[in-house]
């Protein structure tokens, strides 16, 4: 079965921004299908086909589906499909039969950074493969490096899994990132301070223990360790800023059931609202494909 992307879209123009997004990964995955879904939440008023009234705009929806499907046919086949109900429960209902979702985050003005959507929110949250947000004032290009941060857990070593399979399949470049807090001591001043030869040798077992997952994960990609010092989300945003050649960050999350299972933690939070670059979250419980 061919490789294939979920995209929802509104028609709007961050939506736009992520089908481009989809397009390119598809593209650059040789066969792979991008199915580009639209979710009719009109009311039906408890007729099967809704109110007659919704009819042109059902029968517009359509077209743009197909309108868009035709524009990108010379890269990568891409199946519109149109569908009824809440927007998030049918996508993440339909990404059981995809391998990743794609989906846009939102920009309130040029002076913000990117806002995650309700429904993209809701999607991460519970879908079950792999979601993309993408930043919709981004331009699709090819992945080059992929930042993954690894804190020794399970859900953190299946994002290194999905990172890996990336970097190998685009020639890419792995950042394998751990975040250390080292402790520090406040003066009366006010000022702080830490010890050097502490941050050395939790600087050196930190490197040590990732190259011990890193054994566990046999890959052909180049791979290179950052262990630094600060809160995760700080550390992540540095290596950003220094490293221009860094195209998508992959992050775990635990596949929990229950409500527990809507509940993502605050470095992801951080991460999906704020980050330059596509984010992609990994379920605790995904299965490698290849």
């Amino acid at each position: 079965m061919a490789y294939t992307i979920l995209c929802p879209t509104d028609f709007s123009e961050a939506s736009d921004g992520a089908l481009k997004y989809a397009v390119e990964l598809a593209h650059s995955h040789g066969g792979a299908v991008v199915r580009l879904l639209h979710v009719d939440d009109l009311p039906t008023y408890g007729l099967p086909d809704g109110s007659v009234l919704d009819g042109p705009l059902r029968a517009m929806w359509r077209q743009r589906l197909d309108e868009l499907a035709e524009r990108f046919a010379d890269r990568v086949r891409v199946e519109p499909v149109l569908a009824r109900g809440r927007p998030s429960t049918e996508i993440v209902a339909r990404a059981a039969e995809a391998d990743l979702v794609v989906m846009a985050t939102r920009r309130r003005n040029a002076f913000t950074r990117a806002l995650l959507g309700s429904v993209a929110y809701e999607v991460v949250r519970g879908c079950p493969v792999p979601v993309i947000t993408v930043d919709p004032e981004m331009s699709p290009g090819p992945v080059r490096g992929v930042l993954v941060m690894v804190d020794g857990s399970t859900p953190s070593e299946h994002a290194l899994d999905e990172a890996l399979r990336w970097a190998e399949r685009a020639h890419a470049t792995v950042h394998l990132l751990r975040a250390i807090e080292v402790p520090t001591h406040v003066l009366p001043d006010g000022e702080s301070l830490f010890e050097p030869e502490l941050l050395a040798s939790v600087r050196e077992r930190s490197a040590a223990e990732l190259n011990e997952i890193l054994a566990r994960h046999p890959t052909s990609a180049d791979v290179r360790i950052h262990v630094e010092p600060g809160a995760p989300a700080e550390v992540a945003d540095r290596l950003l800023d220094e490293d221009e050649t860094i195209d998508v960050v992959v992050m775990g999350t635990h596949g929990r059931s229950g409500l527990s299972r809507f509940l993502l933690g605050s470095v992801a939070e951080r991460m999906l609202r704020t980050c330059p670059v596509p984010v992609m979250v990994v379920r605790e419980e995904r299965a490698p494909t290849d």
